[in-house]
């Protein structure tokens, strides 16, 4: 195994190493460990995604089905105990075993556990990664991705918000789709519902006219990031003027959706790979991951209205070759389009926007500027330790109006923005700036979208986001105490198996304190005392009642129905015990262990009868 390349999830855009990697053709595997200590991974073959592996719960297969409607919730204990019981067991296989998913649901299911899989990056904040040369994971073929859907589902599900806000504006806030990635739109799973967006990026935009669109304005970041990743947009920075009505586009954006691709919009087969990159092996201990431009020298296009001029786009992992190329130069962009308004006379005619050309002119003295934004950011930062809300960040009170909350906010990005900082010589060593600034966007994309305003001042008046929390925690403490209880409830099968009772009525005493509402942990209990107690015929009543209750809970559930044709069996009750063992069978006809006991009981009964 030879390393290719390790760096942080915060060196750069997170959808921009992934993307970096996959346009190089990688062969190998991403390991990324977060500050928890959770490893994540993803498999690349020449480029395309081929497998994926999260820790966490949620991204389980079983978790997956049962949210898709492939599995019910009572076939969720017996998937977790039959994959316990062969642990090398591929999860999926389990599931089409016992619910027989067709092929093509399998294999969808599978696209689905990759593309969570390796999308559940996107919300580690912090954290190491290391790519090597060889594949670990289990590759089943056919279920290969395309990363660029990866990137979009990642932006759009998975990234905070300021964190999404404050890496879109590492490339810019002003982006013009590339008519050569026309073609492979679909590729990143966008559908005619992102058409608006995709329309309006065609002749160029900026990232607040986006809002405007009928758009979820957290989906329309998620396309920009998207693309942005990938290397689908030319990008620029500058002041953004008002929100304008968009020009018409001369021509249109072909049909996103794949006929193809229907049955699974979410997940699309991977275009063909891009040619493999030849990689060097380390030969030192200095960081493998060096930084690169994004892509070859290229004419920036010329800024609109108002802005500054197009700074480089940020930084991209790139990966050592053994004898590295100068990368020709691309052809220049067309600029943006020039907006002009229709002419007015001069008396009505408004005073022009103080673009940069204009602010030269002023005489104003840098050192009094700096001053003014370190104290800017100081009140800022003050406000955040102190948990202030947005309304308090942006400066302005809850019944402001949409107008005045977009005036507020270009005012303080500007004042933020970290080209304005460089041109202050403001170093911000510590990251309080760029804290503050990715807060301020994530204080805009709340309260500049009506219903998440709303939903964000209902909150507030609910005790605010440490009430939420409080809640989320305790939801979050209640699924632990599922896991904690699923876990009990498997060492006490194990337990059962190797004879040892007594442990397994512990590890269940354990299991119910845990879930006192999971009727296979009563039935199980109750099996485990019978089998303990040295007079079954006095505990049988009971024991017969506390199987019989678990039944009317779960009806569907084969465990209590099980075992209590086992209690009736051992009682000399063989008519009722056969009936019990073939309702079980009857919920699955594959349980062994239940065809063994009719078969048996069916022969002692036949026996019985010729006799």
């Amino acid at each position: 195994m030879t390393e290719l390349a390790r760096g942080s999830v915060a060196d750069r855009p997170w959808g921009r190493t992934l993307g970096t990697l996959a346009l190089r053709g990688l062969t190998g595997q991403l390991v990324l460990a977060g500050a928890d200590g959770k490893q994540y991974a993803i498999a690349f073959q020449q480029g395309i995604v081929v497998a994926a592996w999260s820790p966490l719960q949620a991204d389980a297969a079983v978790r997956l089905a049962l949210t898709g409607g492939l599995v019910s919730s009572t076939q969720v204990a017996e998937i977790a105990r039959r994959t316990a019981a062969d642990p090398h067991r591929d999860e999926i296989e389990v599931i089409s075993e016992l619910v027989r998913l067709a092929p093509d649901q399998e294999l969808r299911l599978r696209r689905r556990a990759i593309a969570q899989r390796a999308a559940r990056t996107f919300s580690i904040d912090r954290g190491e990664f290391v790519v090597d040369d060889e594949i670990t994971l289990p590759v089943v073929p056919g279920s290969e991705l395309d990363i660029r859907s990866v990137i979009y589902i990642g932006a759009k599900q998975l990234l905070s918000e300021p964190r999404l806000d404050a890496e879109i504006l590492q490339y810019g806030n002003w982006f013009r789709l590339r008519r050569e990635i026309l073609r492979d739109l679909p590729q990143f799973g966008f559908t005619d519902a992102e058409r608006p967006v995709l329309d309006r990026l065609l002749n160029g935009a900026w990232l607040v006219e986006l809002d405007d669109l009928g758009v979820e304005p957290r989906t329309a970041r998620a396309i920009v990031y998207a693309l942005a990743a990938c290397n689908g947009c030319e990008v620029a920075t500058g002041d953004a003027p008002q929100v304008q009505a968009a020009p018409q586009r001369a021509t249109p954006v072909p049909a996103l959706v794949d006929p193809r691709r229907q049955s699974s919009p979410a997940v699309h087969p991977p275009v063909a790979p891009v040619a493999p990159v030849a990689f060097a092996p380390v030969t030192s201990a200095a960081p493998v991951l060096s930084v690169a431009p994004q892509r070859a020298p290229m004419a920036t296009p010329a800024p609109a209205p108002g802005a500054r001029a197009p700074q480089p786009t940020p930084p991209a992992p790139v990966m050592r070759a053994p004898q590295p190329q100068p990368a020709p130069r691309a052809p220049a962009a067309t600029p943006p389009p020039q907006r002009r308004a229709p002419a007015e006379p001069e008396a009505r005619r408004p005073a022009p926007a103080a673009g940069p050309s204009m602010l030269a002119k002023k005489k104003h003295d840098p050192a009094a500027a700096a001053q003014e934004v370190h104290t800017l950011i100081a009140a800022k930062v003050a406000i955040l330790d102190g948990h202030g809300d947005h309304y308090k960040l942006l400066g302005v009170s809850s019944e402001a109006s949409d107008n005045d909350v977009r005036k507020v906010y270009f005012n303080l990005a500007r004042q933020l923005h970290p080209d304005r900082l460089a041109a202050l010589d403001i170093e911000d060593d510590q990251r309080q700036a760029q804290r503050v600034f990715a807060q301020i966007n994530a204080a805009f994309a709340t309260l500049s979208d009506p219903k998440k305003r709303a939903d964000y001042t209902d909150i507030q008046r609910r005790g605010g986001e440490a009430a939420i929390r409080a809640e989320q925690a305790k939801a979050e403490a209640a699924m632990q105490r599922a896991l904690d209880a699923e876990e009990a409830f498997r060492r006490a099968e194990i337990a059962l198996k190797r004879d040892q009772a007594p442990l397994a009525i512990q590890e269940l005493q354990r299991a119910i304190q845990l879930d006192p509402d999971a009727a296979d942990y009563h039935a199980m209990l109750a099996w485990a005392q019978f089998v303990v107690a040295p007079e079954k015929t006095s505990v049988g009543g009971a024991t017969r009642r506390t199987l019989e209750r678990a039944i009317e809970r779960a009806p569907q559930s084969i465990t209590p129905r099980f075992f209590l044709g086992r209690v009736e069996r051992i009682l000399g009750r063989d008519q009722d015990a056969l009936r019990h063992f073939r309702d079980v069978l009857s919920l699955e006809p594959r349980h062994a262990e239940a065809a063994g006991e009719v078969r048996a009981l069916e022969s002692r009964l036949g026996a019985g009868k010729r006799r």
